[in-house]
């Protein structure tokens, strides 16, 4: 059980940092098999990864087994191999029941294609999206064929300069989803030369990026300072379709932020507080005043991203937030180590709010929870009902939600649709486009176990 469902509304999130720590863990989870009893084999895997003949032994198939143990999915590995010179595989003697198949490049045996044309890794039936991955099914006593192709797609280089050459930095990449903020991309390492200064970063996709770093210049030899101080900065870029080079990290620690802020379009009319979060140092606040024809600025505010954390108005929320040509609906953005940046900022004065009731409740049973799904930004909330099993969840942006109710949420997997996907049939789907106030949504309590 989470002990925050008890008291508060909490809040999730979807994003391509939760896909990697699901791949991680379906890798992880094959420990758990060693130790645990298992049906005798009698089912076969096998197909073909297409386009990649010639390249024996490149490609890694893994075939991971959908248990649920106590009602919750969890997932196996049953198989690893490669193919053969003709792109086929197979994983002889499997138990029954369905998977996630995984193709990956094996990046240390290298590839015939050049590095522009890297595939990445496929989850069945073609896409590198473990939401978007379909179930295997694998039948007792036959063969069971999927054929697939790894996802081709061209990648890039980001290349430039630390101003100083300092003798040594520590740099990171961040992709920044327009929908969900800002994401590590898993596998991009930035490499530093001390002696020229001059850092890179492979394998990237065409997208938006935010590149920053903290690192350390010598001072001066004729002041009498500590020989080492420590500097950082951020630059957010864009990859499009081609490497990008010549972008330069400069020391600069300090911006001006200057935005302007509309209400439902408009200018306010009005003065009121608002307040950033700085995203790594949670413990950092910093607020100003937004005049009444929206304008605002944020002075000596360190490099690095940021979301509202407050927008002194009851019942306002952020729609967008523009820099530049980017738009983000996630509510974070970046301030890179620029004299200045500004931002744009569209805000709603009235959230949304769906309430009602869970049918085939019984009077003195425990409480029961109610799970609300956003299905195009994703987000998750999650509320109690009371003792007649009434609901209310508010500060919802407008939009499509799924609803699901169970009397406990222990085990249920958030990051793979399957979590959810077991319920489709029982869930209730609710807009609040067109109203304030969702009223009278009748959920069905689930009562049954996951197959």
């Amino acid at each position: 059980m989470i002990p925050a469902m008890m008291k508060v509304t909490t809040v999730f999130r979807f994003g391509t940092a939760a896909k990697f720590r699901v791949v991680a863990t379906l890798i992880c989870l094959q420990l758990l098999r060693g130790s645990l009893a298992s049906d005798p084999p009698q089912g076969i895997i096998q197909g073909t990864i297409n386009d990649v003949s010639g390249q024996a032994g490149s490609i890694k198939i893994t075939a991971f087994l959908l248990r649920t143990p106590n009602g919750s999915p969890a997932f196996a590995m049953e198989c690893q191999t490669t193919v053969d010179s003709e792109g086929r595989y197979t994983c002889p003697r499997v138990s029954p029941g369905r998977y996630i198949l995984l193709a990956e490049p094996i990046r240390d045996r290298g590839l015939v294609a050049s590095q522009s044309d890297m595939p990445s890794s496929t989850f069945y039936p073609g896409t590198n999206d473990i939401e978007e991955a379909e179930l295997a099914n694998v039948r007792s006593g036959a063969s069971n064929v999927f054929n697939f192709s790894l996802q081709q797609r061209p990648l890039f280089q980001i290349s430039g300069r630390i101003e100083g050459k300092p003798g040594s930095a520590a740099l990171e990449i961040y992709r920044v989803d327009s929908a969900r903020g800002f994401e590590l991309p898993a596998g991009q390492t930035v490499k530093f030369d001390p002696a020229t200064g001059i850092f890179a970063v492979g394998g990237i996709a065409e997208g938006h990026y935010l590149l920053t770093g903290v690192w350390q210049l010598a001072s001066e030899p004729h002041r009498r300072l500590e020989p080492e101080v420590s500097a950082m900065g951020a630059v957010a870029i864009t990859v499009g379709n081609n490497n990008v080079s010549d972008m330069e990290l400069k020391p600069e620690s300090l911006a001006t932020l200057d935005g302007q802020l509309e209400l439902d379009g408009e200018r306010p009319g009005r003065s009121f507080h608002l307040r950033l979060l700085d995203v790594e140092d949670r413990q950092k606040k910093y607020d100003t005043t937004v005049g009444q024809d929206g304008e605002f600025r944020f002075a000596n505010l360190p490099c690095g991203r940021y979301q509202i954390d407050n927008l002194g108005i009851a019942g306002a929320y952020v729609k967008a937030i523009k820099i530049g040509d980017l738009t983000i609906t996630s509510g974070q953005f970046v301030v890179p180590s620029n004299p200045q940046a500004r931002v744009k900022i569209n805000a709603s004065l009235h959230s949304k709010t769906i309430s009602g009731s869970v049918s085939g409740w019984n009077p003195g049973d425990s409480y029961a929870y109610v799970l609300a799904k956003n299905n195009l930004s994703g987000d998750v909330q999650i509320t109690k009902t009371n003792r007649i099993g009434q609901f209310s969840i508010g500060g919802l942006a407008p939009g499509e939600y799924d609803l699901y109710a169970w009397t406990s949420l222990e085990g249920i997997a958030y990051e793979t649709r399957y979590g959810l996907g077991q319920y489709e049939s029982e869930k209730v789907t609710v807009s609040t486009d067109d109203t304030l106030s969702a009223e009278g949504a009748t959920v069905p309590l689930s009562v049954r176990t996951m197959q």
